[in-house]
């Protein structure tokens, strides 16, 4: 099976000589626009495209409402988080599934690339920006951002080596991170649901 494709809102899908154009796309002048974020899907049997948004549970998440994710695709532009604890659920509502934070919303500063700033697997506390008709994320401000990573080599956790890095205490290797400023710390900005079944590593981080 191959790797999903992640789209935000304005991404070209391709022209209508070619396909028909689905839920959640747009046409204009004979070519196909997302018009949402989420994930591509292709029906090849009808040449139907169509993006989705799946990953809704039920619940009341809102803007403004703070998140812990895990960094689960990055593609371009656009990362695809698995959210793991909500401050929603304070509210006795569960959060959203999945949520998508983009290149524009890591940083104040330029970033040129995702991969220079988060990565797949890290865990991370963003703030929600959009709730519907999904989960759009930001981690501008200096309490957002990653809260614990590994070591892209052995594995171990990361530790803080100076602004935006991040240093193995095994290997001695240096990673660039948009790194929340508790990293390592951020037990008391931590929504207060345990959701250790779902990902024992929070008992760590939290």
């Amino acid at each position: 099976m191959g790797r999903k494709r992640l789209v935000i809102p304005g991404d070209e899908l391709g022209s209508v000589e070619d396909l028909i154009a689905g839920e959640n796309t747009v046409i204009d002048d004979g070519i196909i626009y997302s018009s949402c974020t989420g994930e591509v899907k292709t029906d090849r049997g009808n040449r139907r495209i169509s993006v989705s948004h799946e990953g809704r549970i039920s619940g009341n998440m809102l803007t403004g409402d703070d998140v812990i994710c895990q960094v689960e695709d990055v593609q371009g532009n656009i990362a695809r988080c698995r959210i793991l604890l909500g401050s929603g659920e304070d509210r006795g509502t569960h959060p959203y599934d999945l949520a998508y934070l983009h290149l524009s919303k890591i940083s104040p500063s330029y970033v040129e690339s995702m991969n220079d700033m988060i990565r797949i697997n890290d865990i991370l506390r963003a703030r929600v920006t959009s709730a519907d008709p999904v989960i759009e994320i930001t981690t501008l401000f200096e309490e957002y951002g990653v809260i614990y990573s590994t070591c892209p080599a052995c594995r171990v956790g990361l530790r803080v080596s100076g602004p935006s890095k991040l240093r193995c205490p095994e290997c001695g290797v240096v990673v660039r991170k948009k790194a929340a400023i508790d990293y390592g710390e951020g037990k008391e900005r931590t929504p207060r649901v345990d959701r250790s079944d779902r990902f024992p590593l929070i008992k760590e981080i939290r």
